[in-house]
């Protein structure tokens, strides 16, 4: 049935052509037949030419799709190459931060030696209330010296072996680094505290009762201690409080290094002088 319809349609179409080239002139009308062939063939020519339409939009779309995708993986790629370049540059730009910091602390303690060293482990827990540096007494490192970031004080040398130590930072309870407010002068002692407010702080204590420190106010070594340079960073306060007694005051001091990021310290091993260092330490 299909082939007959076909074949039939193959016919007029054949036959209308023949018919316009014999009848073909300047006339604005067709002949009656050329009007009954046409009424025929439109509709089947309407019905090829959408079918041959959506065909060839569909082969438009398979292709539009193929070059789609490949218009993605190349912009996936750059994208995936910018963000390795700005992770690259973020951490060139750090490093040059963390230098210019070190020489600037550096040139402000111009008198004192100092030994690079490379955190490579912790005590437990999530703080770096006691950690583990790359340098011993290979290096010169002894019991006692103070460790450093451009930042201001971490802590001091607990204890060294042959090419490792262990440091107690400010943050720890068992340490005891004399301070200073930088505003008043007034001295206290600085001691590592429990968390306050999900965070590892120290607490100045022992301020005279007539202080005025206040929240904000700086915090340095005061340079009493033999074990520690004067000036020093270490803090600011972020709370004050009035003893029990009313005798004295105490502050919550934040320190300025974080301990959660600490990677590389420096180890100062001239500020102890040889005569104030403990004879049972020297060997």
């Amino acid at each position: 049935m299909q082939n007959k319809l076909l074949v039939v349609v193959i016919m007029l179409s054949v036959v209308f052509i023949v018919f316009i080239g014999m009848t073909a002139s300047r006339r604005d009308r067709v002949s009656i037949f050329e009007g009954v062939v046409g009424n025929v063939l439109n509709p089947v020519q309407k019905y090829l030419y959408k079918g041959g339409q959506s065909i060839s939009n569909m082969f438009s779309f398979i292709t539009n799709i193929s070059n789609i995708k490949e218009e993605n993986d190349r912009l996936e790629a750059e994208n995936l190459e910018l963000e390795n370049k700005v992770v690259d540059y973020e951490t060139v730009k750090a490093e040059n931060e963390r230098l210019r910091g070190m020489l600037d602390f550096k040139s402000n303690f111009a008198q004192y030696t100092y030994l690079g060293a490379n955190v490579t482990g912790k005590g437990t827990g999530n703080w770096y209330d006691v950690f583990i540096i790359d340098k011993g007494a290979n290096q010169g490192v002894k019991k006692y010296y103070p460790v450093v970031t451009s930042q201001g004080l971490v802590g001091q040398v607990m204890e060294v072996g042959p090419n490792w130590s262990k440091v107690l930072s400010i943050i720890d309870e068992k340490s005891r680094v004399s301070g200073a407010l930088s505003r008043t002068q007034d001295q206290g002692m600085i001691q590592g505290i429990a968390g306050f407010n999900g965070e590892k702080n120290c607490r100045m204590m022992y301020l005279p009762a007539d202080s005025t420190v206040a929240v904000g106010d700086y915090v340095v070594t005061s340079g009493i201690s033999k074990y520690f340079p004067k000036n020093i960073k270490i803090g600011e306060v972020i709370e004050v409080a009035d003893d029990a007694t009313q005798f004295v005051k105490s502050a919550v001091v934040r320190p300025y290094v974080d301990f959660t990021k600490l990677e590389e310290v420096f180890v100062i091993t001239n500020a102890i002088s040889e005569d104030d260092y403990p004879v049972e330490e020297e060997n």
